[in-house]
Parts: structure tokens; sequence; C-alpha cells
């Protein structure tokens, strides 16, 4: 599940980081939805949306970076929001 945008920094279009032509994003999926000890809510809890966000935007951008470093977030790998990004970065070749 998508959430809405939780802060003003939310709001920008792909374009607006498109602008900056990144070869490189460093992404790190928040640790408390996923974490054994955490609320293992994943995308439903609000702590994801940034990254659910970023990931949406990877999706719609015209010219994405080259390579994405992603932290290693246990509980992570083993999620379907972990699904989703795969499956964005599989659509965009």
């Amino acid at each position: 599940m998508v959430h809405p945008p939780c802060s003003a920094s939310h709001h920008a279009q792909a374009a607006t980081f498109e602008k900056f032509k990144a070869d490189l994003w460093t992404m790190s999926p928040p640790c408390q939805p996923f974490t054994r000890t955490g609320n293992q809510q994943h995308s439903d809890d609000p702590r994801s949306r940034s990254f659910l966000f970023l990931t949406g935007l990877l999706a719609k951008m015209e010219c994405p970076p080259r390579y994405i470093l992603l932290e290693n977030v246990k509980g992570f790998d083993e999620s379907a929001t972990r699904d989703g990004f795969v499956k964005v970065l599989d659509d965009r070749g």
C-alpha cells in the first residue's frame, strides 16, 4: 500500500530529481517497519513513505540513476516492499 506524502519534500516530481543527473543514489529502508523487534508493518508503516516515494520516482524517471546502493535492513529482504522495489528495477531494465 502506498501512503500519501508526509512532508513537503515528498511533493517533488521526478523532473526535480532528474535535474541533478545523479549517477548514484544511496537508499535505506527504515528499520522499524521491517525488523523482527519492530512493528513489522512494512509498507503500511508511515516511516516507509519516503522509501516508497523514491521507489515511485524511480519508476517515472526518464534518466534514473545508473547505480543504487541500498542498505541491508534485516527483514526488508523478505518483504513485499522489497519485491516492489525489485520490480521497479527490473521494469527499468
